[in-house]
């Protein structure tokens, strides 16, 4: 993690921190490093529990670290199940578990110097990040209380995950509700806010098959293998205004289950399946495009080496590309 006057680390096991100590040894800069400390709120992939002995030896070890170059800023969760929730209430749920879990290992710096500074609670995986809108809501009021109480020892600090883009996985979580002024309330959440598709070319037809398919140049290298819980496939075609003069590729319905959907991937290639009545069929032809929206934004914004940006309320359209944004690259 960089930061305009800083660079920060995110650590969960003391061996990292003698790593950094060694890497400030050998650096010539004098820029602080600041260090955040993984708290596993119940993903599972990495960091350290609340109550665990591993934290209050990670702890211990910061708070004897002699570099002043090397500081504690916080504590950082990602709830990575979050996105298994199926409405706005259990999305503000997992934000509340997210808040309270970092809280509490924050609380084991007690009577350390550690606690000397105000620290900071960062957390947020896209669902909860979503469902921070919905504590406009009086159903919000657990949340909000628990903000108010942490914020009294801590900064609270909300990191956004995948959520300038939105994806079909995190649309499946309903963190915010399909309508406004639904579920837990505050600001819906539809297909119109994700902002990340894939343009791919249609390479060959197949009308005879069981089910009416087509190949188009992106498989799993541009989808991957990540599904989505709200339908079986692993990308959907929407209308494309670069299709050859034919934009009326409609968009899968999820309640009619009627649409071209990504169905099957290889490595380089997709299969178009078509769900629903051949009677309703959109035909594809070999050479006109598509655009898709992809079941999970990062792993499909990895393969790629830039963003073309559209103003789809501009002059030109969703046809005239306005920016070229350059993706860092890299873990």
């Amino acid at each position: 993690m960089l930061g305009p006057d800083s660079i920060s680390f995110i650590v969960d096991h003391p061996l990292q921190l003698e790593r950094l100590i060694a890497d400030d040894d050998a650096s010539a800069s004098a820029d602080p490093v600041s260090i955040y400390v993984k708290v596993n709120t119940g993903y599972a992939r990495a960091g350290v529990t609340p109550e665990s002995d591993e934290l209050a030896t990670l702890l211990e070890a910061i708070a004897h670290c002699q570099r002043p170059s090397i500081k504690l800023l916080g504590f950082y969760s990602h709830l990575g199940t979050s996105y298994g929730v199926s409405t706005p209430d259990e999305a503000l749920d997992a934000l509340h578990t997210e808040i309270e879990l970092a809280a509490q290992a924050a609380d084991r710096t007690a009577g350390t110097r550690l606690a000397d500074a105000r620290l900071t609670i960062s957390v947020g995986a896209t669902p909860t990040a979503a469902a921070a809108q919905n504590l406009v809501s009086g159903a919000a009021h657990r949340v909000k209380d628990l903000i108010r109480r942490v914020q009294q020892r801590y900064d609270v600090e909300l990191h956004a995950g995948v959520y300038p883009l939105l994806d079909l996985q995190q649309l499946a979580t309903n963190a915010r509700p399909q309508r406004s002024g639904s579920g837990a309330g505050g600001a819906s959440m539809t297909s119109t806010d994700i902002g990340i598709r894939v343009l791919a070319e249609v390479l060959s037809v197949y009308k005879e098959r069981e089910k009416p398919e087509a190949l188009i140049g992106g498989g799993t290298l541009v989808f991957s293998k990540d599904t989505c819980k709200s339908y079986e496939g692993y990308g959907i075609v929407t209308p494309c205004p670069w299709s050859g003069g034919r934009g009326d590729v409609s968009t899968y319905d999820e309640e009619s289950r009627t649409g071209w959907i990504v169905g099957r991937i290889a490595q380089e290639h997709g299969i178009l399946v078509w769900e629903g009545e051949r009677a309703g069929m959109r035909e594809l032809r070999i050479g006109e495009r598509v655009l898709v929206w992809p079941n999970h934004a990062c792993i499909t914004g990895a393969n790629f080496g830039w963003y073309l940006v559209v103003d789809s309320d501009g002059e030109g359209g969703s046809t005239k590309v306005v920016d070229v944004w350059p993706r860092a690259r890299g873990w």
